[in-house]
């Protein structure tokens, strides 16, 4: 099992789509622009991270919580989802949560201007070799170097 700011979670498992509208808790995007990957830096967890964030009510679907998540937190449209697959979160408080895994590839980049009350302070454009030399958070580095291993996603 590898460390989350918010528990554990296993490996990426794939997804049905009847899991996908009842089940997940949350969506984590992976987007790249121009063979970088696009990160954010949480002010509140001091790390950077890939947008993600918990489903809301008026959510269809992880599809929708993941648009949304991306958007709030780049300012940024991700439309092209691809949808990997699922990590099982085994939280500290003993809960069990789903992350949908998704990758985006974007073919626009605009400057991030901060907003008061947005979760990440700043935006940068990485090679993925240089995700390691960063303070990353720990699970999120370890979905993408997983899905390197397994070959879901290359920039």
């Amino acid at each position: 099992m590898i460390p989350n700011q918010s528990g554990l979670f296993t490996k990426l498992t794939p997804l049905t789509k009847e899991f996908i509208q009842t089940s997940s808790t949350s969506s984590l995007i992976i987007a790249s622009h121009k063979h970088k990957l696009i990160i954010g830096y949480n002010d509140w967890r001091d790390q950077w991270e890939f947008p993600a964030g918990k489903r809301d009510v008026t959510d269809a679907d992880s599809y929708a919580t993941a648009r949304r998540e991306f958007f709030e937190e780049t300012h940024l449209r991700a439309e092209n989802l691809r949808l990997l697959g699922f990590v099982t979160i085994h939280t500290f408080t003993l809960e069990t949560r789903y992350r949908a895994i998704f990758t985006a590839n974007l073919t626009q980049f605009s400057s991030f201007i901060p907003q008061s009350g947005d979760e990440m302070s700043k935006l940068a454009l990485v090679a993925p070799t240089k995700l390691t030399s960063l303070n990353m958070a720990a699970g999120d580095l370890a979905i993408y170097q997983q899905l390197q291993k397994e070959g879901l996603f290359n920039v």
